[in-house]
């Protein structure tokens, strides 16, 4: 019985393992045979199937890694703080309670006058924060300054309310009210990664839009 359709007489991997450069995969690499033989006899369209799950799951990867990407990278505002606070945490580390105290500042967007409340924790494997009690003594400064004068305030993560997430702080610095910021850091980000994405497309364009 015949198992597979017209198929390449050998696979990629047979005739590439042993490559020397960087193989390109080409459109006879694959079965583009829409109907597989099973053992009792039937025609199943099992590879329009196969290649449905294939995009879902492409797409799934796509839309995850760009909210990851979304999430890590820093982003900033022009803001005015208005408040600061300590809150005392209590977690579960190794089945054992845990307390700790954790700084938040509040401050109001100068582009919408809303109001954001903002996580304030070292963060030593992302750019290496660890002076986030001097960012909150420079937030209890400026809201003591009966001028209130603007701040750029530099952040990544979300606000998330179901699981009690806020975006934690990087920088606080003190701006004039006209200051803009500019997060070079997200367009550099998202611009590798888009190049980086045209290039595995590129490399496996057939394996993507098959």
């Amino acid at each position: 019985m015949k198992w597979f359709g017209p198929c390449s007489q050998s696979s990629y991997f047979e005739r590439h393992l042993f490559s020397p450069t960087i193989p390109i995969i080409g459109k006879d690499d694959f079965c583009h045979d829409p109907k597989i033989r099973t053992p009792d006899g039937r025609l199943e369209d099992v590879m329009i199937v196969l290649r449905w799950v294939k995009r879902i799951l492409l797409f799934l990867f796509l839309i995850s890694s760009l909210l990851l990407l979304d999430y890590m990278l820093p982003n900033g505002r022009l803001v005015h703080v208005v408040g600061t606070e300590v809150k005392r945490v209590n977690e579960q580390v190794n089945g054992e309670e845990k307390t700790r105290d954790v700084y938040f500042i509040a401050a109001d967007d100068v582009s919408n006058g809303a109001t954001r409340v903002y996580r304030n924790e070292d963060a030593w494997l992302y750019l290496f924060k660890m002076n986030s009690a001097d960012i909150q003594g420079q937030a209890q400064s400026l809201v003591q300054d009966d001028d209130k004068p603007s701040a750029i305030l530099r952040y990544y993560g979300y606000r998330i309310q179901l699981f009690s997430m806020f975006p934690n702080i990087l920088t606080l610095q003190r701006a004039e009210p006209e200051a803009q910021y500019t997060p070079w850091l997200r367009y550099v980000g998202f611009g590798l990664y888009g190049f980086l994405l045209l290039l595995v497309v590129f490399r496996f364009r057939y394996f993507v839009f098959d």
